[in-house]
């Protein structure tokens, strides 16, 4: 299932847009599959893939925007470029632990332990090397 549509791309920029990126001789489906391929490289890491179910919409808004990037291709700055580094920087985040993806459960997490007002508990394991001492 892919994170994001043409339709979806159509919405937050404009169809006249993604039909100008298009007549462009830019290839649409091809950069949405690209756009997918880039966020399960990141995805992969923490969540089990292929995501199912509904897509959360903040992946649709990480797809769509790197999709975009990619329909501008080199010639890409302002805020396609600017919006790009915002998604990689987020995508960056969640393979590390340091963010979430809403709706999804990580890897090895069960759904109680994830729900909303529960709490985890346990010693955090140390970042310091203990070992050179």
């Amino acid at each position: 299932m892919p994170y994001a549509t043409r339709q979806d791309l159509e919405k937050r920029y404009t169809v006249e847009e993604v039909a100008q990126l298009e007549a462009s001789g830019r290839d649409i489906d091809q950069a949405l599959i690209d756009a997918d391929a880039d966020i399960d490289s990141y995805l992969g890491t923490r969540y089990p893939l292929p995501i199912v179910g509904a897509v959360p919409e903040r992946l649709v808004t990480a797809a769509s925007d790197i999709a975009r990037f990619r329909l501008y291709g080199i010639s890409s700055d302002g805020e396609p470029l600017e919006r790009y580094k915002l998604q990689l920087s987020w995508l960056r985040d969640v393979s590390k632990g340091l963010a979430d993806v809403p709706g999804l459960i990580p890897r090895g997490d069960s759904l109680a332990s994830v729900g909303p007002g529960n709490v985890r508990h346990g010693q955090a394991k140390s970042r310091f090397d203990w070992d050179a001492y």
